[in-house]
């Protein structure tokens, strides 16, 4: 599947690949990171706290823009690298990220700086 992959410096990188792919870009176990919308799918390290992982701010940013505002007014945070694809199909699995979807979500974070 193709998606982006957020970097903690703030850089946005593209990523194409499977679950063991998500896996070596978070840098760890995958857990999926709740949205309101069904467009996107985001995963970050289950253990990205417990390891110390960086703030991931631009992340955060877009986690908060896609529904987990109540999560970051909780005070949750995501740490570490965060990959972004598209939203799951019928069959349960995660797809490609929409080219347009995917330049607005990158015009949202642009909007952070």
């Amino acid at each position: 599947m193709k998606g982006i992959v957020i970097l903690t410096d703030g850089s946005i990188q593209p990523f194409n690949g499977g679950a063991q792919d998500i896996h070596n870009a978070v840098g760890g176990w995958i857990e999926g990171v709740p949205t309101m919308t069904n467009q996107v799918s985001m995963y970050c390290c289950e253990e990205g706290k417990l390891l110390n992982y960086p703030l991931n701010r631009r992340a955060t940013f877009l986690w908060a823009f896609l529904g987990g505002s109540m999560h970051v007014l909780a005070g949750d945070q995501l740490v570490g690298n965060v990959v972004v694809v598209g939203g799951v199909d019928a069959q349960g699995e995660d797809t490609d990220l929409d080219p347009e979807l995917e330049a607005r979500l990158r015009w949202v974070m642009e909007q952070m700086a």
